[in-house]
């Protein structure tokens, strides 16, 4: 990649930066593949756009492995010379996508990230909520064993022997990757991408088994690389709960779409919420 010359950012047109600087004589996405400019190069891209809903804001894409802090510098401290709301897409083993209405809350976010040590990430993320805030319709599915579609259900045959899967609904994250027929053929093996169940989330569906109780979380999890699919990040809300079946006690797994907190999920502990990844 040739070094970079220009210093203004462009208000209609692309902006790709590199080392600090607008890279001149850029202003298209002339890139076959998506990954290259971010992690071929390194650059960040910073361009305006028109939401699907009319509305004019900034879109603001780099790979936190591979983008120079003085590129990062440079973007956080040009964005009150685009368009607001601000669009945060940044990719962490998968891509994040967040919004930031305000100039100053956008450079906020960049500077964080630019201090967050990856290495440091894990491949899950929980959060405890308070029970009480359950909404209704869960806790009528919880009291509802027939309504598998929505639920994931794991068992607990002895200690050691971990939480393997007994149902999988269709309408579930899982049911949805991997599939109706994978669903309904209840044999439920997976690759190790998906089987790396880490300690904070074997000790919560221990919690249930052994405490009877009803736990609610907010949760983020990497949803590993499938054929052309790029790996992501899904943000959820999760109940998990007792099941009894016989003697045994199994853990029903309800997963809900929609805002979460990330703030709560820590290593990144602030604000922002996610949208479409093509917003």
């Amino acid at each position: 990649m040739n070094s970079a010359t220009g210093t203004s950012l462009r208000r209609h047109q692309y902006n790709w930066i590199e080392r600090g600087r607008v890279v001149e004589g850029l202003a298209e996405y002339p890139f076959a593949d998506n990954d290259l400019p971010f992690r071929g190069f390194g650059l960040v891209c910073m361009r305006p756009f028109v939401t699907a809903a009319g509305m004019h804001a900034t879109e603001i894409r780099w790979d936190t492995g591979h983008a120079t802090p003085d590129s990062l510098q440079f973007a956080a401290a040009n964005l009150a010379a685009m368009p607001a709301p601000y669009f945060l897409k940044f990719y962490n083993r998968g891509w994040f996508a967040e919004r930031f209405d305000t100039a100053r809350e956008a450079a906020d976010r960049i500077a964080f990230l630019q201090h967050l040590d990856v290495s440091l990430l894990r491949s899950a993320f929980q959060a405890p909520r308070d029970p009480d805030a359950i909404p209704e319709r869960v806790r009528q599915a919880i009291r509802s064993p027939h309504l598998i579609a929505s639920r994931l259900v794991l068992s607990r045959d002895n200690p050691d022997a971990g939480f393997p899967i007994r149902e999988v609904g269709t309408q579930t994250p899982l049911g949805k990757i991997m599939g109706v027929d994978w669903c309904l053929g209840r044999q439920f093996q997976l690759d190790e991408r998906f089987t790396q169940t880490e300690a904070c989330v074997h000790d919560r569906y221990l919690e249930v088994s052994e405490r009877r109780q009803v736990l609610f979380d907010e949760c983020m999890a990497l949803i590993p690389a499938q054929g052309q699919a790029e790996a992501y990040w899904l943000r959820y809300h999760r109940v998990l709960f007792p099941v009894r079946d016989g003697n045994r006690i199994t853990i029903g797994s309800l997963l809900l779409q929609g805002e979460t907190r990330p703030d709560r999920l820590e290593p990144f502990g602030r604000p922002g919420y996610e949208v479409p990844i093509d917003a």
